[in-house]
């Protein structure tokens, strides 16, 4: 439902679409049986640009307010894309990136995830894609590449990060 109590027994209300005001709509994931918000939390600032408690705090708005769906990553683009496209570059989030401060966005979910309902929230993560630059996110690697190897070490990273057992959507990051 779009209403949702929380552990404070407060009540709340659903988000609504500004421009038709329509109440927030779900749609069935592909033909998996997740029925996922048109809004996914976006979670990329989550560790540089926020802190811990404000990450939560965001997190926690948009679930009160039904969104039931986020998105992270091991690692995107920055701020630039286009020059990190043409200069070759992966970056990690958070954003901006910054080697030092890659995973802590997943962290930061992971902190908020052990006060929640993990089956009532569909979690979303990405594997980098092919880069001779971000070798570095794995144990054993000269170059990222989209295989058997790369998948299955970074979704065992990501899922530690999480400190989750699983991931609802697995997708590539390019």
């Amino acid at each position: 439902t779009l209403l949702r109590r929380r552990k404070t027994g407060s009540s709340v209300k659903p988000l609504v679409c500004a421009a038709i005001n329509n109440p927030l709509q779900y749609r069935k994931l592909g033909d998996s049986d997740l029925n996922i918000s048109e809004i996914t939390l976006g979670t990329m600032t989550f560790g540089e640009q926020n802190t811990e408690k404000e990450s939560h705090d965001i997190l926690n708005y948009a679930f009160d307010n039904g969104i039931n769906a986020l998105d992270t990553a091991e690692a995107g683009l920055s701020s630039n894309p286009l020059e990190d496209v043409t200069n070759g570059h992966v970056g990690l989030y958070p954003i901006p990136m910054k080697k030092e401060t890659q995973g802590k966005t997943d962290l930061y979910i992971a902190s908020w995830l052990k006060s929640q309902s993990r089956d009532k929230i569909i979690l979303a993560t990405k594997v980098c894609g092919y880069s001779e630059r971000a070798s570095y996110l794995r144990d054993n690697a000269d170059i990222l590449r989209v295989d058997t190897a790369n998948i299955k070490e970074s979704v065992e990273k990501s899922l530690n990060r999480l400190g989750t057992d699983y991931i609802d959507l697995l997708q590539i990051h390019w």
